[in-house]
């Protein structure tokens, strides 16, 4: 049974590993190396954390043997009373399994992923050039880390007296690793342990979440110009490049990978241009070194360029499901209905019978606001036993953790399942408010997770270095909340098989008296700021808005941010609402007049007769705007918009003859008489 479960905790952290692939990267597009990195570190720490109640409920069992034993041989009794859990591994799995998967994930992280995030980030036409970049793009980052462990050897040296071998060599390098790594995980912990509960309060405001959306448009809106001008800017070098090194083979060709990053439209723009631009002689001519700078500028413009383009449709598509949700929430019939076509799915056997619309309303509407906010009344209490449990791990008498006393409760019971469960429960919790940070932060443009297949190679690699770094100081200071170490409590007779395998943090002496004792403390501070909101104030008052959360919504900057938001969607709505009404109009013509077999004059007929019915409508409706007053009208023409017209299409391609008229609603009459179009007010 318990080989079983371990297969299908193996099987599980694949699947999540693949979950996550699908989210943020792009298996089309993206390097399969790459990919396969990622997921790899990945799934070690997802396998990690899965694993690690299993570890503690076979520890627990070990324990009660041991003191059934130590009982019997001072009672002279033979009989068990220790009943053994269902997910028992045998002794020599569960070393065995933390040897592979720890020092894999320390390789991963500390040698193989940095190499291959500068290898992906360098811009050279040679793969003995990308290695080079590579190679001093990380001499930096490993000589810092070498002097650093270099001055802790020589200190533990000096001040422990001990004789380094082998065993106390490696233990040394796990303790600096996780040492390293609770640093992190304890900053990350304190803010996801109160962003995940609000985050979720969020998610039942309807109207909070539509002004979040509003001031996403807004950002990324900017984020587009940007990327646009940047995509300009490589064109108009490469251009230059093009009537620079026309008689060099050798920068010619890598002038022509160049071009190839781009879209094929823009490829076929500059082979028609070629020749038109002329190179000033008096600049020295491009080397392969200036050739290298403008390939990665034109890489990362064009990926900015991608990512603004694929973000802003999913953010359109966000912003109007959340406005139709507003607006049904108080429509009588209780109905969840779309405003866009083009929004709704094809109808289904499950949306047809199932997710009906009364049924979307009630989720949209009704129950999915409290279903919010019942779990994160749920997480904050959680995360208030995290925040006791980090301040009082330490005390082993009389014990103060809650889930060191849960725990214990649960070894007298020997209730096995009952270990494996909330083990598993609060190691996922732990990991969710530490990875939360992780998927959220954004570091300028180096590194950001975005979702839908928009996270670069850089940030995916990134990430599963960050992953593997988290994992076990994450999962040592769970054991410590437990009480399963050794150094914390001394009446503990049996380790975890992990705690054997990794050691303990405490091989340095400041080490364990400060950091390890104290350190976690930091949570506290760690939350009260991110209560507080100081660290998104004191970048406001530095002046760099652009770098604001959406937790400030009533500052008057992002208000001005969110009405900015909210011009966008509705223009770009209003620009479906047209298009919309071209296709209906164009499928009316085709089922009237393409399906006629009457001849041209039937044809003709009928043409007559469905313009003079469109003209005789468009004449009531001017004399009924007769008698409009001057706000009325006035209030007619600032709903009016000017068409968004592109000089390379006709009118009849745009779904517009000469005579359709825009009604201010943003819906068009069939065929009615000629109009002006006004600016957009």
């Amino acid at each position: 049974m318990s080989s079983w479960l371990l297969l299908g905790e193996v099987v599980l952290a694949i699947l999540v590993s693949l979950l996550l692939l699908r989210r943020y990267g792009d298996v089309r597009r993206q390097s399969k190396l790459v990919l396969v990195a990622t997921t790899m570190a990945w799934c070690l720490s997802c396998l990690t954390l899965a694993t690690l109640p299993l570890d503690v409920a076979t520890t627990i069992y070990k324990q009660c043997r041991d003191r059934e034993r130590d009982n019997g041989s001072m009672n002279g009794s033979s009989d068990s009373l220790c009943h053994e859990p269902w997910s028992f591994l045998p002794s020599r799995v569960l070393p065995t399994f933390w040897h592979v998967v720890y020092w894999t994930s320390q390789c991963l992280t500390w040698l193989l992923l940095p190499f291959m995030q500068s290898f992906s980030a360098a811009a050279d036409f040679s793969v003995m050039g990308k290695v080079r970049s590579a190679l001093l793009a990380n001499a930096i980052y490993y000589g810092s880390y070498l002097l650093i462990f270099t001055s802790l050897l020589i200190y533990v040296l000096v001040a422990t007296n001990v004789h380094l071998d082998a065993f106390r060599l490696r233990s040394l390098c796990a303790a600096a690793s996780n040492t390293w790594g609770l640093l992190l995980v304890i900053l990350l912990l304190g803010r996801g342990l109160l962003e995940v509960p609000r985050s979720l309060w969020r998610q039942a405001g309807g109207v909070e979440r539509l002004h979040r959306a509003y001031l996403a448009a807004a950002r990324l809106a900017t984020e587009r110009v940007e990327a646009d001008d940047k995509m300009s800017g490589c064109i108009e070098d490469v251009q230059r490049m093009l009537a620079a090194v026309s008689h060099n083979q050798i920068l010619s060709r890598h002038l022509d990978t160049i071009i190839k990053k781009f879209p094929h439209d823009i490829q076929e723009k500059l082979r028609q241009e070629e020749g038109t631009v002329e190179w000033d002689h008096s600049k020295p001519v491009p080397s392969e070194a200036s050739l290298v700078s403008l390939h990665k500028s034109v890489k990362k413009a064009v990926e900015c360029t991608h990512r603004a383009s694929r973000l802003w449709s999913r953010l359109i598509e966000q912003a109007f499901h959340l406005e139709d949700v507003e607006l049904c929430s108080s429509s009588p019939s209780r109905e969840f209905h779309r405003s866009l076509a083009s929004s709704s799915q094809p109808p289904t056997f499950l949306g047809r019978f199932v997710l009906t619309a009364r049924v979307q309303w009630l989720w949209f509407c009704f129950f999915r606001s409290a279903v919010c906010r019942v779990l994160a009344f749920f997480m904050v209490l959680l995360s208030v036993a995290v925040l006791w449990s980090e301040c009082t791990f330490f005390s082993a008498s009389p014990v103060l953790s809650l889930f060191a006393i849960a725990l214990s409760a649960a070894e007298k019971a020997q209730d096995y399942t009952y270990i494996h469960i909330s083990c598993f429960l609060t190691i996922l919790y732990l990991s969710l408010c530490t990875y939360h940070t992780v998927f959220r932060i954004r570091f300028f443009h180096i590194f950001q997770l975005i979702p839908h297949q928009q996270t670069n190679h850089y940030s995916l690699l990134f990430s599963g270095s960050l992953f593997c770094r988290l994992t076990p100081p994450l999962c040592l200071n769970l054991l410590g909340l437990l009480h399963l170490d050794s150094h914390l409590d001394r009446f503990l007779r049996e380790e975890t098989a992990y705690t054997q395998i990794m050691g303990h943090m405490d091989v340095v002496p400041f080490i364990a008296d400060g950091v390890y004792i104290y350190y976690p403390m930091v949570t506290v501070l760690v939350c009260l700021a991110t209560y507080f909101h100081l660290g998104t104030r004191s970048l406001s008052a530095l002046g760099l808005p652009q770098c604001l959360g959406d937790e400030l919504i009533s500052d008057s900057l992002t208000s001005d941010l969110v009405e900015e938001g909210r011009e966008l969607i509705r223009r770009e709505k209003r620009k479906r609402q047209r298009q919309e009404d071209a296709d209906l109009r164009k499928k009316e013509w085709t089922e009237r007049f393409g399906k006629r077999e009457n001849g041209r004059r039937g044809v003709a007929r009928e043409m007559e007769k469905f313009r003079t019915d469109a003209t005789t409508k468009g004449s009531s409706r001017s004399r009924g705007q007769e008698g409009l007053g001057t706000s009325d009208r006035i209030e007619l023409l600032s709903d009016v918009e000017p068409m968004d017209f592109n000089e390379n299409q006709s009118l009849e391609e745009l779904g517009m003859g000469t005579e359709s008229r825009y009604q201010p609603a943003g819906r068009y009459a069939s065929l009615s008489r000629t109009h002006n179009f006004f600016d957009d007010l």
